[in-house]
């Protein structure tokens, strides 16, 4: 069963890395577990807008929602807090 957490944004970058298209990346931190979340095209525009910044670096230290499910998880969006 999949669950909603809160977790918290670190080592926020933008660039290549190894997906071979622009992306947008960053840890996941919830207290407990970390994790890699990548993001591309149009999850990487609705992030932006969500979040209403306009530099990639100023998510550092944000807060957003992740879904677990066992040892993994995924990026659903920016916490509004």
């Amino acid at each position: 069963m999949a669950n909603k957490q809160l977790a918290i944004m670190r080592d926020v970058g933008f660039g290549l890395r190894d997906v071979g298209t622009p992306c947008v990346w960053f840890t996941a931190h919830d207290g407990i577990f970390a994790s890699l979340q990548i993001l591309t095209g149009k999850e990487i525009e609705k992030l932006l807008i969500d979040s209403k910044v306009h530099n990639i670096k100023d998510l550092e230290g944000s807060p957003c929602w992740i879904e677990k499910l066992g040892n993994s998880s995924k990026f659903i969006g920016v916490a509004n807090v």
